[in-house]
């Protein structure tokens, strides 16, 4: 079946089309995904607006959601040839954010087609999840953030090489401890762009704290801008293409601030991997976790702890792994 997001991409470009040249207030298209009450619709109104339509029982009411800066759920009265109906309206206010709000109408069309006889609570959830993701525009990322994302993507690509339904195990972008979790087991992403140099910032005692009922495995790259090298956008166009479910690759990379208009900005900034270093982090490998400290709890009036590794040290060299797919596969 033709992925939903490429049919609401496909119904919004004819709908701005239609919208030009109508009289009405907004111009509605049906999309393959139906409720208990008829088909949920998707619209552009006169003022280029976007919506998602979801058609209300007789007697169904929708309490309006209006603190959004960025999108606003009212109900919305409709009239054609037919019939005269209310609709739960989800209408995007800010143009900016037309990737993510897509994406949005993604995850909420497949809520939907799951439980259509409940297809306004479906909506409210999906949209409840992605509220701070719609909090209104971000500044493009700098180039600390875009050379992390670029290792976080190359693991990302790595694993779905090697099990195309792991778009889930990355975590990274909710800001957990550990930016990969699987089968009990997780990975960890450094990544630098200096030219000397082995250390990483471990950020917290839990960062380097191995899952307790698996393995934890620290994946280190040093990049170097080259003109012939990959850009972010290359890693996200492989990404996409290798999931099984796309979703929550989209979702992650909005957490992050990764925004389409943005796209020309990064696709002029290339990387190639010069080195790259994986280790399992256990007892012995140097760390600060709870179980080096004192009651195993940091001392009062301390929180944020930061700290350095030397990736040099013979005891994180004792550590090193061949390969982190591998090592968290348990294969090795």
């Amino acid at each position: 079946m033709t992925e939903l997001r490429d049919v609401v991409v496909d119904r919004w470009r004819v709908l701005e089309a239609a919208a030009r040249s109508s009289s009405s207030t907004i111009v509605t298209s049906p999309v393959p995904v139906d409720t208990s009450q008829g088909p949920v619709l998707l619209g552009i109104d006169t003022s280029g607006h976007s919506h998602l339509l979801v058609p209300l029982a007789a007697r169904q009411t929708v309490e309006p959601d209006l603190t959004g800066r960025a999108v606003h759920l009212v109900m919305k009265p409709l009239e054609d040839s037919v019939q005269y109906r209310h609709y739960a309206d989800l209408v995007l206010l800010d143009p900016s954010l037309h990737d993510v709000f897509t994406s949005l109408c993604e995850d909420v069309l497949k809520a939907v087609a799951t439980h259509p006889d409940k297809a306004v609570r479906a909506l409210r959830r999906v949209l409840d999840e992605w509220r701070q993701l719609l909090s209104g525009a971000q500044g493009p990322l700098n180039a600390q953030a875009l050379a992390g994302l670029f290792g976080e993507l190359s693991v990302l690509r790595r694993l779905l090489q090697q099990d195309s339904g792991l778009a889930e195990s990355w975590h990274g972008p909710g800001g957990t401890a550990k930016d990969f979790h699987l089968a009990g087991n997780a990975i960890e992403v450094k990544t630098t762009t200096a030219p000397e140099g082995r250390t990483i910032r471990v950020h917290g005692v839990d960062q380097l704290e191995p899952p307790a009922s698996g393995d934890l495995g620290l994946v280190w790259f040093r990049l170097r801008r080259a003109a012939s090298g990959t850009s972010v956008p290359d890693l996200i166009e492989d990404v996409l293409a290798l999931a099984d479910n796309p979703s929550p690759i989209r979702r992650g990379l909005a957490e992050l601030g990764y925004r389409e208009r943005d796209v020309d900005r990064y696709s002029s900034i290339r990387y190639e991997i010069i080195e790259r270093r994986c280790y399992r982090v256990d007892n012995g490998f140097p760390r600060i976790v709870p179980a080096s400290l004192i009651g195993d709890a940091l001392e009062p009036g301390i929180d944020d702890l930061v700290y350095s590794v030397d990736l040099d040290s013979p005891k994180a060299l004792e550590h090193e792994v061949a390969d982190f797919v591998i090592f968290v596969s348990g294969a090795s």
